[in-house]
């Protein structure tokens, strides 16, 4: 699957799982594509899910440094690190990557209008969950 899409389908495939009043919590991490904001991207895969939703960003990474977390999470096989990051590199560049963020996606299953509400959590705050 294409940069996040596996988090999209998550998101919209949950409700279907959901009892009226039933929540889905949510530990993910998306692109930012072009100039599209954050937000944006998200409210779009909550788009008549029939839930409520709060969306809490936390850390947000560039390509460069995103990409050699990745690396060294993945393998210990350093003489390879070069050509991995050229391939994460090339990816995220042909798709219009500009960040990735992590973050928690809190829905609830509600009938009638729902609302979608976003926050950037302060550094310090997201720093202190990591601990």
């Amino acid at each position: 699957m294409e940069l996040d899409q596996l988090c999209r389908l998550l998101v919209q495939q949950a409700p279907a799982h959901l009892n009226e009043g039933g929540y889905m919590q949510m530990l993910c991490e998306w692109a930012q594509v072009g100039d599209q904001p954050w937000e944006e991207r998200i409210a779009e895969w909550l788009d008549g899910s029939g839930c409520d939703a709060w969306v809490m960003k936390g850390l947000t990474q560039y390509p460069e440094e995103y990409a050699q977390h990745r690396i060294r999470e993945t393998t210990h096989d350093t003489g390879r690190d070069q050509e991995l990051y050229d391939g994460y590199m090339d990816y995220y560049r042909s798709r219009g990557v500009q960040a990735i963020h992590d973050g928690l996606i809190v829905m609830r299953r509600r009938s009638g209008k729902n609302w979608c509400a976003s926050k950037k959590c302060p550094r310090h705050q997201a720093a202190t969950w990591e601990s």
